[in-house]
């Protein structure tokens, strides 16, 4: 008899519609694979709210279950390590989700077959992101990045991961610098351009600050991309104001990672950083793709916190075929936007 038990999560909007029979053919095909590998029959977990999702997960990391396993995207995982962080259950992951972030980081294979037996297989342990509001397993995003996942998640189409590069082109209108107070603890001498050094305290005037564990957000831009979630450190990468024209002439080098040479660009490493934005600003964070709460916000690296099935290797670069979807989508709404007349100009203030 097998005494290993597995437990699976699965995202709740693929269980419906369309997407019913995949998510079946994938739980049949992890049963099987379960048993080849010594694991019991998986137990599907019934939690639908992310309170519920939370409270299981913690639940079954306390009862000792060897294998938690998402079937979904960067959403689930979140809520998953909320509860499984710090104990020695592994997280498993299945990507199912928009972005697949975490999974793309991991190496986990986006071919459903292939990732369930990775999913079932040796782990490893990587950092995660903690403050006050929780951990995260990829990057907090203040500023523009925030907004324009949040676009993201009201977007219906278009499917996959190119969503997030419509919601870029739909939030740059809006486009607003963030005032901010930077505090670095435990730097390092490695920024990466003349100006990072890492003094304790920087005021920014930025259009986003990234803090990340892993290289990758909002559906494959390696806005961090030396981040890696086995060093003990954070990576920060922060964007100085730009025009609108130029983020958007300079947005797909974001999914390659040369985008840290631009000389708005600079980058940090520390073991935690403080944010504060004075007076009134918008301060608001998301993690993961989701809400982090507004600041002030410390993120703390915390080395070794989850343990994660995944492969060694590190993740691979965007394909040629996804960046060329990206290009057309893009090239398509920039023509649009181009072709639209210019907001009125906000009065000034009296």
């Amino acid at each position: 008899m097998n005494s290993r038990r597995v437990a699976v999560f699965v995202k709740p909007s693929a269980r419906r519609g369309r997407g019913a029979a995949k998510v079946q053919a994938t739980l049949t095909l992890l049963a099987t694979a379960a048993a080849e590998a010594g694991f019991g029959a998986p137990e599907l977990i019934d939690a639908t709210t992310v309170a519920e999702v939370r409270e299981r997960a913690a639940s079954l990391a306390a009862a000792g279950v060897d294998r938690v396993i998402v079937v979904g995207g960067d959403g689930l995982v979140h809520q998953v390590v909320q509860g499984l962080a710090g104990t020695r259950t592994a997280l498993g992951v299945i990507p199912f989700g928009t972005g697949n972030d975490f999974a793309g980081a991991m190496g986990i294979p986006g071919a459903t077959g292939k990732a369930v037996t990775v999913a079932l297989g040796p782990t490893r342990s990587i950092d995660l992101l903690r403050s006050a509001r929780g951990w995260a397993a990829t990057v907090a995003t203040i500023g523009f990045s925030a907004a324009v996942n949040e676009r993201a998640e009201r977007l219906r189409w278009p499917k996959g991961s190119a969503r997030y590069s419509v919601a870029t082109m739909l939030e740059l209108p809006g486009l607003r610098p963030v005032e901010l107070v930077m505090h670095l603890g435990g730097t390092t001498a490695r920024a990466r351009r003349p100006g990072g050094a890492p003094e304790a305290e920087h005021r920014l005037r930025a259009a986003l600050v990234a803090v990340a564990n892993t290289p990758m957000f909002g559906g494959g831009m390696r806005i961090c991309p030396a981040a890696t979630p086995d060093d003990g450190l954070l990576d920060v990468t922060t964007l100085d104001a730009v025009t609108r024209f130029d983020l958007l002439r300079h947005f797909l080098r974001v999914f390659r990672g040369p985008h840290i040479a631009h000389p708005a660009v600079t980058t940090y490493r520390a073991r935690s950083v403080t944010l504060v934005t004075p007076g009134l600003a918008d301060g608001t964070a998301r993690a993961d793709g989701e809400p982090w709460g507004r600041l002030p916000l410390t993120i703390d690296a915390v080395p070794n916190a989850l343990l994660v099935a995944a492969p060694p290797a590190p993740a691979p670069a965007p394909t040629e075929r996804a960046l060329r979807t990206r290009r057309s989508v893009l090239g398509s709404l920039r023509r649009r936007w181009s072709s639209a007349p210019p907001p009125t100009p906000e009065p000034a203030a009296g």
